[in-house]
């Protein structure tokens, strides 16, 4: 059996030879264009491995050179993977950090606020305090008032007339007494 690249063999033998892969569309996409390509350059490979050293037609060449290129220019025209990767890693480290300091502002926050409470209940407990005490003082203030109301009233100006004071028992002013103070005698 002879694979003779689509013409009668010159050994005589009228079979045809496997067919050249014909030629590709490359797709857009990186991997697929790869994957393309590495499936038509297996075949051709395999074609000129069968052909026994014969002359690989240009048109196969050409579309071996113009998808490798093409392959190459997208593979030129696609970020480098360590540049990626550098560059997340970067990013990853500033996150961290930024976790970090956010932890830190979160946490003093807390502080302040868990301090600002406990201000709050004292400045309440110091204005309940406050309360109690004033309206104690406003209840005593009441019963001094009530105390002062049943009081009979003082005159504290001007002097007590002579029958006022026979009637409450006292001296007038500017009166003596007309009776003798006793001397009071030592006894042994």
């Amino acid at each position: 059996m002879c694979y003779h690249v689509g013409r009668v063999a010159q050994c005589g033998c009228t079979e045809m030879a496997t067919p050249w892969p014909q030629g590709a569309d490359w797709p857009l996409e990186l991997r697929e264009h790869a994957t393309g390509l590495t499936k038509y350059l297996r075949d051709t490979l395999n074609c000129i491995d069968r052909s026994q050293d014969q002359a690989v037609p240009a048109n196969l060449v050409r579309t071996m050179i113009t998808g490798t290129l093409t392959m190459i220019s997208k593979i030129l025209r696609t970020s480098d993977l360590t540049t990626i990767q550098d560059t997340l890693s970067i990013m990853q480290t500033e996150a961290d950090e930024m976790a970090g300091e956010s932890a830190k502002v979160m946490e003093m926050g807390r502080m302040e606020l868990k301090n600002n409470a406990a201000d709050i209940k004292r400045n309440i407990t110091i204005g309940e305090k406050t309360r109690a005490a004033a309206e104690e003082a406003s209840e005593k203030g009441k019963q001094i008032k009530e105390l002062k109301d049943k009081m009979p009233p003082v005159r504290r100006h001007g002097q007590m007339s002579y029958a006022a004071a026979a009637a409450s028992g006292m001296l007038a002013s500017g009166t003596q007494s007309t009776q003798r103070v006793k001397a009071v005698t030592p006894q042994a």
